[in-house]
């Protein structure tokens, strides 16, 4: 049967689009296996023959912010139809300052989202790009001056679209997960080795105790060894798996109440001190439940311990960390957060109505009670980012406005 004009339409357009995002991508990573990554913008005469996952992926939001080494960083998401569609962007606040600057690595097309590792001890950061348009590779930027300078970097297999797919080892190491596993880089985001294959994984009895079915997360323990973390197709379960000497191990914890029943997925891992905070989310829909956990380095015990957001059936918007074991989320235009405080206590606040939809949250120094410069909502708009500021009554004020550039457009 002959093609519908239509149909002949939109497979033109498809590989116009793919070819286009790699000749982005080529500026930026001259010479690295471009012909190979055009050789899969071809049309496909068959569907896959894959099967379909077991479960529905939860929904990731790529909004985030972190820090390390003293400096804060936020992806935000700007753009619109009236620019030719939307793009993120990354913003940086160096250590002892309080302004944000605009330092997105040029020159790859960041449609797909950007997801950044930032190393502890010296602050290095590494942007990876995540692959649109059917690119299998996943272009890296890295800087050591919090974004002043760029030098370029490639994972030859594609990142997955999460917060935390890609973290910082020791020594100038890279960990990142793909749909295939997780891959381990030399000192400088080269020469990438496979860590495990998530078939492998499962395949563990570390794996079968959950029923592992995706990967989605990773981070490193305060030891220096490797954590990823996804998806159990059990019931009420979640596992954090750790690298050992003698291979993969899990440390799990079993939900209890209504979350027992429902799917639970880890969406973001991040070193927090001596341990680790694991983000969960229980369910989807109206009996989503987002549940904050820790994973001790010392025992090894993943705890379920931190408090359920309150607002559920809405999606989580963005989610921010900090390196001293902050943590928080926006869902319906409301942040909620949990920061430690002294005496080994914690401060969770109630959610707080944020100055703009759509905001990426940054957590300020000194957050806890009685402290100043509690929260920074990062909110985009199509060609800037405005910079609101909690004061300690809880009042937001506009402190920057950051002009974005138009997105350069392929001929």
């Amino acid at each position: 049967m002959r093609r519908t004009p239509l149909a002949l339409a939109a497979a033109v357009r498809s590989t116009a689009a793919c070819r286009a995002g790699v000749f982005r991508a080529g500026v930026f990573l001259a010479g690295v296996g471009l012909a190979g990554a055009l050789a899969g913008c071809g049309s496909r005469s068959a569907p896959s023959s894959q099967p379909a996952p077991v479960t529905p992926a939860v929904p990731i939001a790529l909004s985030t912010a972190g820090s390390a080494a003293g400096a804060s960083w936020a992806v935000v998401r700007t753009g619109g139809p009236s620019v030719g569609g939307r793009f993120w962007q990354l913003l940086v606040r160096p250590a002892g300052s309080s302004r944000w600057r605009l330092v997105t690595p040029p020159g790859v097309a960041d449609n797909a989202g950007l997801v950044v590792a930032g190393a502890a001890r010296d602050g290095t950061l590494t942007v990876a790009f995540v692959p649109g348009q059917q690119l299998r590779f996943t272009p890296l930027a890295i800087s050591t001056d919090d974004g002043a300078h760029w030098s370029q970097g490639l994972l030859p297999a594609g990142l997955v679209a999460a917060p935390s797919a890609l973290a910082a080892l020791p020594g100038g190491r890279l960990l990142a997960v793909t749909a295939k596993g997780a891959q381990e880089s030399a000192p400088g985001g080269t020469g990438w080795t496979s860590l495990v294959t998530l078939r492998a994984l499962a395949a563990t009895p570390a794996g079968r105790s959950c029923g592992l079915i995706r990967l989605t997360a990773a981070a490193a323990t305060s030891s220096g060894e490797p954590l990823v973390a996804g998806s159990c197709s059990r019931p009420g379960r979640a596992d954090v798996f750790e690298r050992s000497a003698t291979g993969w191990i899990a440390h799990g914890v079993t939900l209890s109440g209504p979350q027992a029943r429902q799917q639970v997925s880890i969406v973001q891992l991040a070193r927090a001190g001596a341990g680790t905070n694991v983000l969960l989310v229980a369910g989807s829909g109206a009996t989503q439940a987002v549940i904050q956990s820790s994973l001790s380095s010392r025992t090894g015990t993943l705890t379920a311990g931190g408090p359920h957001v309150g607002v559920t059936g809405m999606p989580v918007t963005s989610t921010f960390t900090s390196a001293g074991g902050g943590w928080g989320v926006v869902v319906d235009g409301r942040v909620q957060y949990e920061v430690p405080a002294g005496g080994g206590g914690s401060y969770n606040s109630a959610p707080t109505p944020l100055p703009a939809p759509g905001a990426t949250v940054a957590l300020g120094a000194g957050v806890g009670p009685g402290s100043g410069g509690l929260l920074t909502a990062l909110v985009p708009g199509v060609l800037s980012v405005a910079v609101w500021v909690q004061d300690k009554s809880g009042r937001w004020h506009q402190t920057q406005r950051i002009a974005v550039p138009l997105a350069p457009t392929s001929s």
